[in-house]
């Protein structure tokens, strides 16, 4: 669901809609923070409403505070997934603009505080995600990242090849796109990823295009609603934003899987 400017009727109009349709899971877009979203709150009465949980993705700022947020986002969403581009204070704050490492990492240890309290009252809480998207600025910080989530206790990391528009500039792939030749370093470092994972972990930087292209469409039993009200079935960004008439908006060519 892209919330963006999204009134709050189309916002209730079409979680109607969508009821009928044996709705289980809200997504709210990753375009941008969803909890700036003015009727954020409404969603998750609207869903509690439902019976349909949340699958969140937050930046991990947590506006108002995390305090303000971390029981009711366990409360009602599926799997809270936050965004992490590096663990370095460097790296992070270079690629999320406006972050603040401290925070971020007090943030995060404070919802898995409370996830903790919560689980010992036998409530049923959201799983926490980190969710990291690799580029060249960050892909040498990825073991890192796995080491946090094993101490934290965090439940399981995605690691997601950065996504590019074809309109994207030469020298800006150059700054931030993987190399992707087969003796890039990135796909070592995704092997070793693998064999000290205690956790969970997945994400396209883990496949390969030929195990890729023998899955089905994980979208495929997914609507993605804009902020319009518009319904649109498949997520790739460059029907949107880029050119609807390249090779990278076919099924067979999608960053997204």
């Amino acid at each position: 669901m892209g919330l963006g400017e999204m009134s709050r009727s189309t916002l209730q109009k079409s979680l109607k809609i969508l009821s009928s349709a044996s709705l289980q899971e809200i997504i709210p877009s990753t375009m941008g923070e969803p909890l700036l979203y003015p009727y954020f709150e409404d969603l998750l009465e609207i869903s509690r409403q439902l019976n349909a949980k949340i699958n969140l993705t937050t930046n991990g700022s947590f506006p108002l505070g995390v305090d303000y947020w971390k029981t009711k986002l366990l409360l009602h969403c599926s799997d809270i997934k936050v965004s992490m581009m590096g663990l370095s204070s460097e790296t992070n704050e270079l690629l999320m603009l406006g972050q603040n490492q401290k925070e971020y990492l007090q943030n995060i240890q404070a919802l898995i505080q409370e996830q903790k309290r919560l689980r010992a009252l036998h409530q049923k809480v959201a799983s926490v995600t980190l969710q990291v998207t690799v580029c060249k600025k960050n892909q040498d910080e990825l073991e890192d990242i796995l080491d946090y989530a094993q101490e934290k206790k965090i439940q399981r990391v995605k690691f997601n090849k950065a996504v590019f528009l074809s309109t994207s500039s030469a020298e800006f792939l150059d700054e931030y796109a993987l190399d992707d030749s087969p003796t890039a370093s990135w796909r070592f470092t995704a092997q070793k990823l693998k064999q000290k994972a205690k956790i969970p972990i997945s994400g396209t930087l883990l496949q390969n295009r030929s195990t890729k292209s023998q899955q089905d469409c994980p979208f495929s039993k997914e609507i993605w609603v804009l902020p319009n009200g518009d319904l649109q079935k498949c997520p790739n960004p460059e029907n949107r934003f880029g050119d609807p008439s390249s090779a990278t908006a076919s099924c067979a060519n999608c960053p997204c899987l």
